[in-house]
């Protein structure tokens, strides 16, 4: 299986991140040859819950093919409930515990998370972007809760935030409004 993928190299500080995203459009910059390059991996799961056994042997093929070695970030959308994110966990390459992944149910059925690599990066915090006081994710700025997690591999930081967009009724102004709040 060849791996098709959509690579934007940035060169941020001494580390640079080629990003890979999958269903999604990115501007292509000019790749950055440093020693000390990872990968982020942005991947919409299509609403992960409890996956037939056919469709979880697709899945570890396909995740063994695309979170390769150099993959230390892997963002994620649309895990359905705490059960879709220990199946998602045991189809990643290696093993569950191979992983570090920052993810909270929510009553939506489309959930974001992101994990790291464990060994390769850490996550120093997380949590959901627009909390109320209870700590749940405010659905008034956001449709599907905004996953967010401050990440350190090697002496580089950076915060990452995994959403999913919402498209009522094929409208990107719903879309918009989210990421007017992010902003």
């Amino acid at each position: 299986m060849t791996k098709n993928r959509l690579l934007a190299s940035v060169s941020l500080a001494k580390v640079a991140m080629r990003v890979v995203l999958l269903g999604v459009s990115v501007l292509l910059l000019p790749t950055a040859a440093l020693s000390n390059a990872f990968e982020i991996v942005s991947w919409n799961l299509q609403t992960f819950g409890n996956p037939s056994s056919a469709r979880k042997k697709v899945c570890k093929v396909a995740y063994a093919n695309v979170l390769t070695d150099d993959v230390v970030v892997f963002s994620f959308q649309e895990v359905a409930s705490d059960a879709g994110e220990k199946t998602l966990a045991s189809l990643l390459p290696g093993s569950a515990t191979s992983w570090i992944i920052s993810f909270k149910n929510t009553p939506d059925s489309q959930d974001n998370g992101i994990a790291v690599k464990k060994g390769k990066a850490e996550i120093l915090k997380d949590g959901f972007a627009f909390e109320n006081s209870q700590g749940v994710p405010a659905r008034s700025k956001a449709t599907h809760p905004i996953r967010w997690a401050y990440i350190r591999v090697g002496d580089f930081d950076f915060m990452l935030f995994s959403l999913h967009l919402t498209y009522v009724g094929g409208q990107a102004s719903s879309s918009k409004k989210e990421l007017v709040y992010l902003l």
